[in-house]
């Protein structure tokens, strides 16, 4: 069946035991309470504040529009419980667009604020003019899901050139910087403005991007360059007739941000359609620090093997040394040296 044809709904179950047993599965929509009704929705994403409170976020699937009338305004819904998953209660907590993707939700451990990313080409173009190109919003709640942020375009490329960004992934660091990675064509020397849904040489390259922010979403960092070289869609299987593209995997500590994409590169002339899973990460502190128990520890711990190195280095020079002196020379009783013997 299309998308479309028939509802898809977010559902959620709940287990009280550690993955034992599992509760009823409860379809999230029938607690909303909006004048339009919900006709589907897409992949539930869940996060947890520090009081417990559950939310949830997904997308609009709505119902396939009939042959020539407008696509159809998928909207943002959110779904909260605060009785550990028993009940909920859901509400739109944005009006959406007609294209847009899943959203990627996190909630800062310490305060408690919602933050919300997707990306959204908004209103599809006519059929004669390339679709507007894809770019990253983000919105924030301080109160709990009440009320909104207004999107904010966190993407700083060209806009003439009118690049696509897919799929982001978020996660907030203890000490509250947000970080983002997504899925970027900026450096695509194929990429042209096109409809959605056309898949080929227009659109080829992309990169891993990031970006991060220390006050709630205000501002951001310059956009950062993860991947090199850019991943190659024309190999590995994500063009196959199969967009694989997910959202980015993205942890944070004060530390560092960590971050995980799939990548083409290892496929080679032998095109085996090889993807792996490929690891970096954004430092915001000295390598040993990262993965350290303690700073003081690890300095003194890598002083004291700077040190031992050192002195072994030492005795193997002095050794060789020795051993080179008395290999070219031996003393005789007339104080004279002579070779010595071989």
């Amino acid at each position: 069946m299309p998308f479309g044809a028939v509802p898809l709904r977010s559902m959620i179950a709940v287990s009280d035991d550690g993955g034992k047993t599992w509760g009823e599965p409860i379809d999230v929509a029938d607690s909303f309470q909006g004048d339009k009704e919900i006709f589907g929705s897409d992949v539930p994403e869940l996060v947890v504040d520090p009081d417990g409170t559950v939310f949830g976020f997904a997308k609009e699937r709505p119902r396939r529009a009939a042959e020539g009338q407008p696509t159809a305004v998928s909207r943002l819904f959110m779904f909260k419980s605060t009785d550990g998953g028993k009940n909920w209660a859901t509400s739109e907590f944005s009006p959406g667009a007609e294209d847009l993707d899943n959203p990627a939700a996190a909630v800062d451990p310490n305060s408690g604020n919602l933050y919300v990313v997707y990306s959204s080409r908004g209103e599809r173009s006519d059929d004669e003019e390339p679709d507007n190109p894809s770019e990253l919003y983000f919105l924030a709640s301080t109160d709990g899901g009440e009320t909104w942020t207004e999107p904010v375009d966190v993407s700083d490329d060209d806009p003439e050139k009118g690049a696509d960004q897919y799929h982001p992934g978020i996660s907030v660091a203890p000490n509250g910087r947000i970080d983002l990675a997504w899925h970027d064509f900026r450096n695509d020397p194929f990429f042209t403005p096109r409809r959605v849904g056309d898949m080929g040489v227009e659109q080829r390259y992309w990169d891993a991007y990031y970006a991060s922010s220390t006050n709630a979403g205000a501002t951001w960092s310059p956009n950062t360059r993860v991947t090199n070289p850019s991943i190659d869609g024309k190999l590995g299987t994500t063009f196959s007739n199969n967009d694989i593209r997910g959202p980015m995997g993205i942890a944070s500590t004060e530390e560092a941000a960590y971050v995980t994409w799939s990548d083409s590169r290892a496929t080679g002339a032998d095109a085996t359609d090889a993807e792996d899973a490929y690891f970096s990460r954004i430092r915001y502190a000295a390598v040993p620090a990262l993965g350290a128990a303690g700073g003081g520890s690890s300095n003194l711990l890598w002083s004291l093997l700077g040190a031992g190195a050192a002195l072994a280095l030492a005795g193997l020079a002095f050794m060789a040394w020795t051993r080179l002196t008395r290999g070219r020379s031996r003393p005789e009783s007339g104080g004279r040296l002579t070779p010595a013997a071989t």
